[in-house]
């Protein structure tokens, strides 16, 4: 049977992950306790044939006996929370799902651009405290939203902040080959990132080394 650890309170919870495992007869085994340094995952690493990581490190001390493991995949981008020298001397490949929550992340920034745009935050607490205060917001279409980091998110919330009528600056220059169609028809801007304050009406960060 194959053991499949995971650090990932949401890892085989969701989709078809589920549907796969039972299919399978894999073991899904959870080690997610944060008042345990690696989460519990030294407790059972030595029957996981792969580790799928979350947000919990996993250092050389966590991979000490995982005598079965076959890799090691992160549940998500960022592998910053891996060793990876250490699994590569270990011979683990450490493998991770670029692009996969970029969509989420790039709706979850509109999301906040719209609450405060809207005032949706203090209006919501108002209301719960038994006010009804009268808050004008105002619209983000025809602004200007700055985004520093034109990787898959920033690529994402381009698309979708011109969707609504937004324009869009970006810090770096970068080959518009790389862009989709859609955002090559004069929305993009040349500036430098100490411009983004002064010009742009919301600033979105969305660089490579961010957690997740």
């Amino acid at each position: 049977m194959t053991v499949v650890l995971t650090t990932s309170p949401g890892f085989g919870k969701h989709g078809r992950v589920p549907d796969l495992i039972a299919e399978n007869g894999w073991e899904l085994i959870r080690c997610v306790d944060r008042d345990i340094p690696d989460g519990g995952v030294s407790e059972h690493i030595a029957r996981a044939d792969v580790l799928v990581v979350g947000l919990i490190a996993v250092t050389k001390a966590s991979l000490k006996g995982a005598a079965n493991l076959k890799g090691v995949i992160k549940h998500g981008v960022g592998v910053d929370n891996i060793d990876v020298p250490a699994c590569t001397a270990a011979g683990l490949p450490v493998m991770n799902t670029p692009g996969a929550n970029a969509n989420a992340v790039a709706e979850l920034a509109m999301g906040f651009m719209f609450a405060l745009a809207r005032n949706i935050p203090s209006s919501h607490a108002s209301v719960i405290a038994g006010g009804w205060d009268r808050k004008v917001g105002t619209e983000l279409s025809g602004k200007t939203v700055g985004i520093v980091g034109l990787g898959n998110i920033g690529r994402k919330l381009a698309l979708a902040a011109r969707g609504i009528g937004m324009k869009w600056l970006r810090p770096t220059p970068m080959p518009t080959r790389i862009l989709p169609p859609r955002t090559r028809s004069g929305f993009l801007s040349w500036t430098i990132c100490s411009r983004c304050p002064t010009m742009s009406r919301c600033i979105s960060l969305a660089g490579r080394k961010m957690p997740g």
